[in-house]
């Protein structure tokens, strides 16, 4: 039987070849041509970075968020103190698209994440013609040679790459890689299951200084974020939680409390 993972990479198959059917590679870049740089600003900072995302659901918990303002949404995070909004730019499993990166990239002055199970280069290019400035390469999701290419092919193309992992042997490939963004995924691909120990785990084995790590997904607290700074981590990635909090009427507070120990 197939997992989460490799359901959502058989789909996206089918989706590159319709991509390519629509766009030619190489496409060119939004007008929106400001250079935001989420490293830069890690390195400007000692303080523990927020990425925010907009997340309307997900394969395991379904449409949670259906009357979702994401402009709304992603002034109120920017304006509380986010260095990177995160946009799920899968519309079968995560029920984002990409007409909500175009729609949030005139509304925000911060790097945005374009979020997504990237195999190919079209998608990359998409990504960048649509605004965004960073992309996600999950190692679980692309053998090492065909990660290396898309990685190089990213960095071609002036965007940043957050390589996730999920394990030591991810973390070992990606290390060898000398890039300076990784992301640590809470997230088991397969079973959708969250844990933060498995940050907390794998940063033991991080001895490179000039790498910046990002804690992903199962994030539901201060606290937890807490624990991550203090385990070394330079950012964290919420969605769901940020997202959940504002249904009930405390997402404005919930980022304040973030803010005073992000900015």
């Amino acid at each position: 039987m197939k997992n989460i993972l490799d359901t959502i990479l058989d789909y996206k198959k089918i989706e590159v070849e319709n991509l390519k059917g629509k766009y030619s590679k190489g496409i060119d870049s939004c007008s929106l041509t400001h250079k935001y740089s989420f490293i830069d600003s890690l390195r400007s900072s000692k303080n523990i970075a927020l990425i925010a995302e907009i997340k309307r659901g997900s394969p395991s918990k379904g449409l949670f968020a259906p009357d979702l303002d994401i402009a709304y949404q992603a002034n109120v995070y920017e304006s509380k103190g986010a260095r990177a909004i995160s946009i799920l730019a899968d519309s079968k499993f995560f029920y984002g698209g990409y007409e909500d990166i175009s729609a949030i990239r005139p509304k925000v002055d911060l790097p945005i994440l374009f979020k997504d199970f990237i195999i190919d280069e079209i998608q990359i290019d998409l990504a960048r013609h649509l605004g965004a400035n960073i992309i996600l390469l999950i190692v679980a999701a692309l053998e090492k040679e065909r990660l290396i290419q898309l990685l190089e092919y990213a960095l071609s193309r002036n965007l940043e790459v957050l390589i996730e992992v999920h394990s030591k042997e991810e973390l070992d490939l990606a290390m060898e890689l000398n890039h300076p963004l990784i992301g640590i995924n809470n997230r088991n691909l397969k079973t959708f299951a969250t844990d933060i120990s498995v940050s907390l785990d794998l940063i033991k084995y991080i001895k490179d200084p000039n790498v910046f790590f990002i804690s992903e997904s199962g994030i539901k607290n201060i606290e937890d974020v807490k624990r991550l700074g203090r385990a070394g981590f330079s950012g964290v990635l919420i969605g769901e939680s940020l997202i959940n909090r504002g249904a009930t009427g405390s997402l404005i507070n919930e980022i304040s409390k973030l803010r005073r120990l992000i900015i």
